[in-house]
């Protein structure tokens, strides 16, 4: 999987994660529903850390590109060479 794919699958995946957290005051009432929405949001959240931290990395160093942007960067901030072209 390449820094691409990785950053736009973890994107996908924390935002299911948020909407999970979100939904759980819907489910007070049913205490099992409650937590199983609300694991299943931090797991989602989880996943995505973990994506990020193993292959949203420079395909060259292996340094781990920045997160706090909001565009993928075009060159690496360690080894400043260019990452390969974003898959569509």
């Amino acid at each position: 999987m390449n820094h691409t794919k990785a950053r736009r699958l973890s994107n996908i995946i924390s935002i299911i994660g948020v909407v999970l957290l979100l939904f759980t005051p819907l489910f007070e009432k049913v205490p099992a529903l409650l937590v199983i929405f609300c694991a299943a949001g931090f797991i989602a959240i989880g996943v995505s850390f973990i994506l990020i931290y193993q292959y949203y990395r420079c395909p060259h160093c292996q340094g781990v590109l920045p997160v706090r942007t909001l565009l993928i960067p075009s060159f690496c901030p360690h080894c400043g060479k260019k990452l390969d072209e974003p898959e569509r």
